[in-house]
């Protein structure tokens, strides 16, 4: 199966002298959110033409990266008594991390051991964090002027007429304002103005 992620905003002429910064925006924008959501990725490419702005990702990881949390706890000194027991501190530690005292790990730092808990927080299905992802993406490309048309609060450069969600090749669903994603683009204006799948 195909990890190609397949964005196009399809819109009325945006002008283009805006067009270059947006590409680079694009990018930027994309990148560090799949970054900071820890969803792998390889070859991006945005492009643009006045009607539509196209953003192509030639390989998304299927799931976020698992991610392992570290929490200090007491000094391991006074987290257990002279008898090897527990202390109320080690006890309430591992109490406050869902654990048992048993479970937590010696961690040694520049100023002693300590008691600690590791987490593993497995990653979500990419497919899963998607619509938030690319309706945020949407919203955040900059422009030099923006507008806002019809009812909506949505600003952008021109107004919005598509949205093309694809992911492996199935539509990624997302709503912005009465706009659905799916998997129909538009050819030119005048010379092939039906729309295909």
């Amino acid at each position: 199966m195909s990890n190609e992620l397949l964005f196009e905003i399809g819109t009325e002429e945006i002008p283009a002298a805006f067009l270059s910064k947006a590409v680079g925006d694009m990018e930027e924008i994309i990148g560090k959110s799949l970054t900071e959501k820890r969803i792998g990725h390889t070859g991006i490419k945005c492009l643009a033409t006045p009607r539509r702005l196209v953003l192509y990702i030639s390989d998304v990881a299927q799931k976020q990266e698992d991610q392992t949390l570290e929490k200090l706890g007491p000094a391991k000194k006074s987290a257990f008594d002279e008898n090897g027991q527990p202390t109320k501190a080690a006890l309430g530690f591992a109490r406050g991390q869902g654990m048992e005292v048993s479970q937590l790990e010696t961690i040694v730092t520049d100023k002693g051991e300590y008691l600690g808990a590791r987490k593993t927080i497995h990653g979500q299905p990419t497919v899963t964090l998607l619509p938030e992802i690319l309706a945020s993406f949407l919203l955040a490309i900059p422009f030099r002027k923006s507008m806002r048309w019809g009812n909506y609060d949505l600003r952008f450069a021109r107004p919005v007429h598509w949205i093309l969600a694809l992911y492996g090749g199935k539509v990624v669903p997302l709503k912005i304002e009465d706009i659905e994603s799916g998997n129909i683009s538009r050819g030119h204006r005048f010379m092939s103005p039906d729309p295909f799948t």
